[in-house]
């Protein structure tokens, strides 16, 4: 089963296919602790739900036990039954991030948008400390998944203010702002990208950057404009990259 890697202590499960003109695929995947089980360990988890359905039952305020219940049907692979589980859990805590932000990526599992979309905006706006990126990342997903481009890019755009040292988010916003057609976002984005070491959206970055105009040098140690005329190679810096 693959290993996936966490946001900001966040765990998400997503896979936002970014496809720019004239470019590969660009797929991002976001990890997940919600692991679908083999029938192996159904009937563990079997017993476990029937235990906090009970426990449900007794203790009807208790947010926090439907959303042990939630991480039980997720396991099971069930979304639908994790997401009612979530919808009650939010019923009584209404402010609480998490539940919207699990709620939000049960609905995108079942490409339920519209839904997803609303319980991030909550889990973001319920959040005391706009320090998260998890949360802002997973919104953004769902509106490129919509198409939203200008939105995607908000979002994306936050968590580089909260975390400008994660080089993903600037492929990313490079990337959307090539769909939107907006050239030099693109490039400067895409640019901050290789400058600031990042690796595994290195070969599309390339890609993308030569396409746009911009001659990456092997081994990617520098990179500078193609000019179209004499003024235009005046006015364009000259960027560079380490690694590679």
């Amino acid at each position: 089963m693959k290993r996936y890697r966490r946001i900001a202590g966040l765990s998400i499960f997503s896979i936002a296919a970014f496809v720019a003109p004239g470019c590969e695929t660009v797929t991002i995947e976001e990890g997940s602790d919600y692991m679908v089980t083999t029938s192996k360990t159904d009937s563990v988890l079997d017993v476990k739900l029937k235990t906090l359905l009970d426990e449900a039952e007794k203790y009807p305020k208790r947010h926090d036990i439907q959303y042990e219940i939630a991480i039980v049907h997720s396991k099971k692979g069930d979304l639908r039954e994790a997401a009612n589980a979530l919808e009650k859990a939010v019923q009584i805590a209404p402010e609480e991030a998490k539940y919207h932000y699990e709620l939000g990526r049960a609905y995108k599992g079942m490409k339920e948008l519209d839904l997803a979309e609303k319980h991030f905006r909550e889990a973001t706006r319920h959040v005391p400390v706009d320090r998260y990126t998890g949360f802002h990342a997973a919104l953004g997903d769902v509106l490129a998944e919509k198409k939203n481009w200008k939105g995607a890019v908000a979002e994306f755009e936050t968590c580089i203010r909260i975390d400008p040292n994660d080089s993903q988010y600037y492929y990313v916003v490079g990337s959307l702002y090539d769909i939107m057609g907006r050239r030099e976002d693109a490039i400067r984005n895409l640019e901050e990208y290789l400058v600031r070491g990042g690796e595994t959206y290195r070969k599309n970055t390339v890609h993308i950057l030569e396409r746009l105009g911009v001659i990456v040098e092997k081994p990617l140690e520098s990179m500078r404009p193609r000019p179209s005329s004499a003024s235009e190679a005046e006015a364009k810096p000259t960027g560079t990259t380490t690694g590679g």
